[in-house]
C-alpha cells in the first residue's frame, strides 16, 4: 500500500486507443466489498452505539493507548450520551406527536417504503432538536453549533453526480443532505464549487434482507471513505423492509459495526432509533462525525519540531495516491508544502491529478495472505489483519481513470456518457479548518524536521495495524542510505480530546468475538478483531513514476539505483516484500547519498531468532574475504557476459556446485550456467556476489548521486525473526501485478509459500515490464503491444505469455516490423535475458535450497539461503545492465 513520492500506481498511458475496461457494475461492486469486508461484521445494543457515536473525552488518569475496545466506552471515556440531561431529552423526543409511522401493509415493493422512512427520519430529527432547546445546559450544544443542525433526509434513487472511478456511479435510495433539495438538484459525495447542489452526509439503504443491503451499504462508505481519505469512520443507515427494521452501520477500517435490528412497528425500536438520532446531533467538531481533525486533504497540521510543540499547516499539492476501500490500510500519498504560492491550488479533475493511476489496469494495494480475502478459493477469510483486500476486491476498488484527454486537455470519457460514468470523486473537506493537536511519540529527529518549513515534502497516512506497524522502523534503520527515502518523522495523531485516530470503540476484546459477531456476510467469525489506528509519515525524497522515463537508459538507471535501495534495506534486516510500480521512483534531482557499501559481515553476523541463533551464522570464507577498496573481486570473466552459479548438485567431497545449462539460453546470457569449483564454505556466502556487485557499481559510475529510491516499507519483513515467529510459510504479501508467479499461485490458492528475496527480484522484473509497456511517453502502440497491455491488466497470472509473445516476435523480426513504439524495440532484448537469468535464479531456488531442505529446516538452513539469494540477483541484475549500457545508451531520448 501500497510506499514515497507514490505509493501510488501509475496510469498507463491515456490515449484512446489504448485497451479500456467497462465500469464496475453495482452488482460486482457490491460483491466485491463483501469479500474485502469478509468476517469482520459486528453488531451491539443501540445504547452502546450511542455511546461509540456520542462526542466523548478521556477520564482521568487515562491515556489514548488504555482505550482497548468497546467496554471501555462506559468506564475510562466520559461519553455525552451519558450525562443526565441526554435521557431527559429523549424523553422529551418520545413524547411529541414524531410517533406516527405507517408503512404499507402488504407491500414488498422497497420504493414504497422510501417516503414513510424519510418522514420518520425527518421528524425524528425535528423532535430531536426541539427537545435538545428545551434543555440547554452548558455541556448541550446550541443549534448554530451543531454539526448536522442542516441536516435533512431525501428520497433519491438516481445515479450519483460523482462516484469511485472504475465502477458504475451508486444510487442511494435516500439520503441525509446538506444543501437546499430539489428536483434539478445533483447529489455529490463531496461538493467543491458546487455549492447550489447537495452533498450526501448519511446514505441510506433499502432492501428485503440484511446480506444485500450490507452490502449495498458497504459501496457508499467507499465512496464517503473517497470524499474524506483519511475519516476514521462512515456512517449509513439500513433498513430492511421486510422485518421493518433499523440499523446504524459503522464502517471503519476493520469492518462493519452494527448496531441490532431496531423495529420501526414499536414505540421501543423509535425509541432506540430517537437515541441514535439524537446522537448524531451532540455533535460540534469533525472528529465527532468520523473526521481526521488534523487533516481535510486539502490542508493538513503537522508538527514542526520532535516535541509536536510547534506545527505548520501544509498545503495539498498534489494528490498521488489515493485507496478507495474499507476494511484496509486506505493509503493516501500526498505532495504537502508549507509555502503558500501565489498561484492556484485549485482541485483540477481527478484523472488529471491522479497522475499515476491507470485505467482500470490499477495494480492492487499490496496486501498479506494472513488475512486476505479468499475469494478465489471460495474460503471464508481465517485471518485478522488483512493488510489490504484481495486483488478480486481490489480491482474495481483503486482509484482507476477511463478518461482520455482532448487536444486542449480537457478530461473526456472514452466511451460512456456523463449520466452513466459519472465525475470523480474529488477528496477534501472545507467544512471545517485542520486543528493541530500534539501528538505524543513522534519519532525522528530534530535536525530532519526542519523539511517541513523548508521545502516540499511526501505525506502518506494510513491505517496500519495497531501491531507496532514495521514501516517506522524501517524508516529509521533505512532513512537516507543509497536508494531509500528521507525519513522526516512518523507519528499517530491524536483528536483534540485527546483520543487516537483508531477503530477500537467500535471492536470488541478478543475473548469476546464470539458474542459480539454478526453472522451475515461469512459463516465464521475471525479469530480476532482488526485492531487499526491511523498513521502520519513524512518523507523528504520527492519523485515521480517510471512510467515517465524519458529514455530506455534513464529507466534501467532508476532500477538500478532501486535495486540498491533494496539491497540496503535487506542489509538493515528487512525484506521489502512488495516491490510495484508505484514505490520505484526516480528522484527529479539527484540526491547527494553515501555510496552503496555491500555489508556482508553485517548480515551474516547479525543476531537472528532462529533455533540455533546461538551459533554465528558467519562462514570462514567471509572473514577472508574484505570489501576494502585496495581488494580486487576475482571476477573471472567480463561482467557484461555473467554466469549463474546454479545449485542443482552440491558435492562436500568435491565442493563442486553445477547444473546442465538450458540449451534454449543464449551464450553469455543470465541464463547461462557454468560449474563451478568452490570451497564448501563459499556455497551459502554471498561476498562473492558483493563483490561483483562491487565491481559493476565502479563500471557503472554509481557513486553518491542517487537517482531512484524504492519507499514504502509497510509490507516488510524483519527477516531477523522471519522464522522465529510463524511466519515462513504462513505470511505472503505484495501487489499481485508484480509478484512472482509461484507467489501469486500460492497467495490465489492460499497454498504454504516461503516468500524469500527470489521474490523481490521478480517484482523489480515486473516493475520494469510495465513500465517499459506503459511509459507515457511512447503513446503509439501496435497491436501486438495492446494485446500484451490486456494480458498484464486483466490476469496477473497470465503474465508470462507477455514474455513468451516478446521473444517469439523478437526471434521472428515482427517487433521491428510492426509500429511498435521504441522503448520496446530498445528493451526487447534485456527484458527477455532478464527473465531467462531469473527463471535460472527460480529453478536454483527450488532446486537448492527447497528441494534439499532437511526434515523440520527453519531459519538455521534458510537464512544463509535468503542472504545468498539476495546478493546474487543484485550482482547479476548490475551485470545485466551493464552489459546492454552501451547500446541503451545510443538510444535518443523520447519525444
Amino acid at each position: 500500500m501500497s510506499q514515497e513520492t507514490s505509493s501510488s500506481t501509475p496510469r498507463r498511458p491515456s490515449s484512446g486507443d489504448q485497451h479500456s475496461t467497462p465500469p464496475q457494475s453495482q452488482q460486482e461492486t457490491m460483491d466485491r466489498c463483501a469479500l474485502e469486508l469478509d468476517s469482520h461484521t459486528w453488531e451491539f445494543d443501540p445504547e452502546t452505539v450511542s455511546r461509540m457515536l456520542s462526542p466523548k473525552t478521556l477520564k482521568e488518569p487515562y491515556l489514548p493507548e488504555d482505550i482497548l475496545s468497546f467496554e471501555d466506552l462506559k468506564n475510562k471515556l466520559d461519553c455525552t450520551v451519558d450525562h443526565p440531561f441526554f435521557t431527559m431529552a429523549l424523553d422529551t423526543v418520545m413524547e411529541s406527536d414524531q410517533q406516527d409511522l405507517t408503512f404499507p401493509a402488504d407491500s414488498t415493493e422497497e420504493r414504497s417504503f422510501y417516503v414513510p422512512l424519510i418522514k420518520f427520519f425527518n421528524n425524528s430529527i425535528e423532535a430531536c432538536h426541539k427537545a435538545l432547546n428545551a434543555h440547554l445546559e452548558d455541556e448541550v450544544p446550541q443549534l448554530n453549533d451543531r454539526w448536522n443542525k442542516t441536516l435533512q433526509f431525501v428520497t433519491y434513487d438516481k445515479n450519483m453526480a460523482d462516484g469511485v472511478e472504475g465502477s458504475h456511479p451508486v444510487k442511494p435510495d435516500a439520503a441525509g443532505v446538506r444543501g437546499a433539495p430539489s428536483s434539478s438538484t445533483m447529489p455529490y459525495w463531496f461538493k467543491r464549487n458546487h455549492e447550489d447542489d447537495m452533498q450526501i452526509e448519511v446514505p441510506v439503504g433499502v432492501k428485503g434482507n440484511w446480506r444485500e443491503l450490507v452490502k449495498q451499504a458497504a459501496t457508499y462508505a467507499r465512496c464517503l471513505f473517497s470524499a474524506s481519505v483519511t475519516s476514521t469512520w462512515a456512517l449509513v443507515l439500513g433498513f430492511n423492509h421486510s422485518t421493518r427494521s433499523l440499523r446504524f452501520l459503522i464502517f471503519h477500517r476493520g469492518g462493519c459495526t452494527a448496531s441490532k435490528d431496531i423495529s420501526l412497528m414499536d414505540t421501543g425500536g423509535r425509541k432506540e432509533a430517537c437515541r441514535l438520532i439524537l446522537t448524531m446531533l451532540l455533535w460540534t467538531k469533525p472528529h465527532h462525525a468520523g473526521f481526521n481533525s488534523c487533516c481535510t486533504e486539502d490542508k493538513v497540521a503537522v508538527p514542526a519540531d520532535i516535541d509536536g510543540q510547534s506545527h505548520k499547516m501544509v498545503k495539498v499539492r498534489q494528490h498521488l495516491h489515493l485507496t478507495s476501500a474499507i476494511r484496509t490500510r486506505g493509503t493516501w500519498v500526498a505532495l504537502v508544502s508549507a509555502i503558500e504560492e501565489s498561484s492556484s491550488t485549485a482541485m483540477v479533475d481527478a484523472s488529471e491529478r491522479l497522475a499515476f493511476r491507470p485505467p482500470k489496469t490499477s495494480p492492487s494495494e499490496g496486501l498479506t495472505s494472513q488475512t486476505r480475502n479468499k475469494a478465489t478459493s471460495n474460503k471464508d477469510a481465517k485471518s485478522s489483519d488483512p493488510s489490504s483486500r484481495s486483488n478480486k476486491a481490489q480491482q474495481g476498488s483503486e482509484k482507476v481513470s477511463t478518461k482520455s484527454k482532448d487536444k486542449s486537455g480537457n478530461t473526456k470519457s472514452p466511451s460512456k456518457n456523463e449520466d452513466t460514468d459519472g465525475k470523480p470523486i474529488i477528496p477534501g473537506n472545507r467544512r471545517y479548518v485542520p486543528v493541530y493537536c500534539p501528538p505524543p511519540n513522534i519519532k525522528g529527529r530534530e535536525q530532519d524536521m526542519e523539511a517541513i518549513s523548508t521545502t516540499e515534502f511526501l505525506l502518506k497516512y494510513y491505517w496500519p495495524s495497531e501491531d507496532d506497524p514495521i514501516e517506522p522502523h524501517v524508516l529509521k534503520a533505512t532513512s537516507g542510505a543509497f536508494g531509500t527515502p528521507a525519513h522526516i518523522c512518523c507519528y499517530h495523531p491524536v483528536d483534540p480530546d485527546g483520543l487516537y485516530f483508531s477503530n477500537r470503540i467500535f471492536l470488541p476484546p478478543a475473548e469476546k468475538v464470539q458474542e459480539t459477531w454478526w453472522q451475515i456476510l461469512a459463516t465464521d467469525p475471525p479469530p480476532t478483531p482488526n485492531y487499526r489506528k491511523g498513521l502520519f509519515i513524512l518523507l523528504g525524497a520527492l519523485g515521480e513514476s517510471l512510467l515517465y522515463a524519458k529514455s530506455s537508459w534513464e529507466l534501467c538507471e532508476a532500477i538500478i539505483h532501486a535495486s540498491l535501495g533494496w539491497l540496503n534495506y535487506y542489509q538493515a534486516g528487512y525484506l521489502h516484500r512488495d516491490i510495484s510500480i508505484g514505490n520505484v521512483l526516480r528522484l527529479k534531482k539527484p540526491r547527494i547519498m553515501d555510496p552503496f557499501k555491500a555489508l556482508v559481515e553485517e548480515v551474516l553476523g547479525a543476531d537472528v531468532d532462529i533455533a540455533s541463533s546461538q551459533e554465528p551464522i558467519v562462514s570462514e570464507m567471509s572473514r577472508q574475504l574484505s570489501l576494502q577498496d585496495d581488494v580486487q573481486a576475482p571476477i573471472t570473466q567480463d561482467s557484461h557476459e555473467p554466469s549463474s552459479v546454479s545449485l542443482q548438485q552440491t558435492s562436500a567431497e568435491s565442493n563442486q556446485v553445477s547444473m546442465d545449462p538450458n540449451p534454449l539460453d543464449p551464450p553469455g546470457s543470465l541464463a547461462t550456467v557454468e560449474t563451478v569449483n568452490l570451497p564448501e564454505s563459499i556455497v551459502t556466502d554471498p561476498s562473492t556476489y558483493a563483490m561483483r556487485i562491487k565491481a559493476a557499481l565502479e563500471k557503472l559510475g554509481v557513486t553518491s548521486h542517487c537517482k531512484a529510491i524504492l519507499t514504502d516499507g509497510d509490507m516488510a519483513g524483519n527477516w531477523k525473526v522471519y522464522f522465529g515467529q510463524p511466519h515462513d510459510l504462513r505470511t505472503k504479501s505484495g501487489t499481485p501485478e508484480f509478484m512472482s508467479l509461484g507467489l501469486h499461485d500460492a497467495m490465489e490458492s492460499s497454498e504454504p509459500y516461503l516468500q524469500s528475496p527470489v521474490d523481490d527480484h521478480h517484482s523489480f522484473f515486473w516493475v520494469t515490464t510495465w513500465a517499459v509497456m506503459f511509459n507515457e511517453l511512447n503513446q503509439k502502440r501496435s497491436a501486438f503491444e495492446k494485446r500484451c497491455h490486456h494480458l498484464l491488466v486483466d490476469n496477473a497470472g497470465q503474465r508470462e505469455s507477455v514474455l513468451m509473445s516478446l521473444e517469439n516476435a523478437t526471434l521472428s523480426k515482427a517487433l521491428f516490423t510492426q509500429p511498435t513504439s521504441p522503448i520496446l524495440k530498445q528493451m526487447a532484448e534485456v527484458l527477455i535475458e532478464w527473465h531467462k537469468g531469473l527463471n535460472a535464479l527460480q529453478r536454483d531456488w527450488a532446486r537448492q535450497v527447497l528441494g534439499n531442505q532437511p526434515e523440520g529446516a527453519g531459519g538455521k538452513w534458510f537464512l544463509p539461503w535468503f542472504h545468498w539469494f539476495a546478493f546474487r540477483g543484485v550482482a547479476e541484475l548490475l551485470e545485466l545492465m551493464l552489459k546492454h549500457r552501451p547500446k541503451l545508451m545510443k538510444y535518443e531520448p523520447f519525444s
